[in-house]
């Protein structure tokens, strides 16, 4: 397991190096675009991402590029009610820790990686705003290619899903992914 830290603290940094087992930190960012050249050196398994680390680049950005450079699990270091939850969690991450941050639960969250229900009722999740959509349409339409398309057997998994939960299928792939978060997350909390 290979390991980039971006915790924006010193102290975390050292216990995690002191403490980490059977994994390799491979870089520390000690700031948003060192850590986005750090992953796109050598893409890690997981990255520790602190919304403390300094930078100009939009934060929401950072978690996409990451994302997109490292095909990686993303931590999440936040405070609790911190508006990028909401934008992270519609990007895919699915692990969290709030302020302030416990040095050994950050070590035992590497190793146990929190469930979909755990990172739902963790964040709440809420309906996506227009101004999240928008700047998601201008990430994808900046990093994806338009000859990018959805081979027909996803094409068909994704039918068959929307049939199954009961929706009507949508013009782009993300509106349909959408759907069937809302409908897990939905399935989720009647099932607690």
């Amino acid at each position: 397991m290979k390991i980039v830290l971006a915790t924006a603290s010193e102290d975390i940094d050292r216990f995690i190096l002191s403490n980490i087992k059977q994994a390799k930190i491979i870089g520390i960012g000690s700031s948003r675009r060192h850590l986005l050249k750090v992953i796109k050196k050598e893409p890690p398994d997981i990255v520790v991402l602190s919304t403390l680390l300094s930078g100009e680049e939009d934060f929401t950005e950072v978690i996409f590029k990451t994302l997109e450079y490292g095909n990686c699990r993303i931590i999440l270091l936040a405070k609790e009610k911190d508006k990028i939850l909401q934008d992270a969690f519609y990007l895919g991450v699915r692990d969290y820790l709030f302020d302030p941050i416990n040095p050994s639960a950050l070590l035992n969250r590497i190793y146990n990686p929190m469930s979909f229900q755990e990172a739902a009722a963790a964040v709440k999740p809420g309906k996506r705003g227009i101004l999240f959509n928008k700047k998601m349409e201008l990430f994808f339409n900046k990093h994806i290619p338009d000859e990018s398309v959805v081979s027909l057997e996803a094409q068909e998994i994704l039918q068959g899903i929307l049939t199954y939960i009961e929706e009507e299928p949508q013009s782009t792939l993300e509106d349909n992914l959408f759907l069937i978060e809302q409908a897990l997350i939905g399935y989720c909390k009647t099932a607690q």
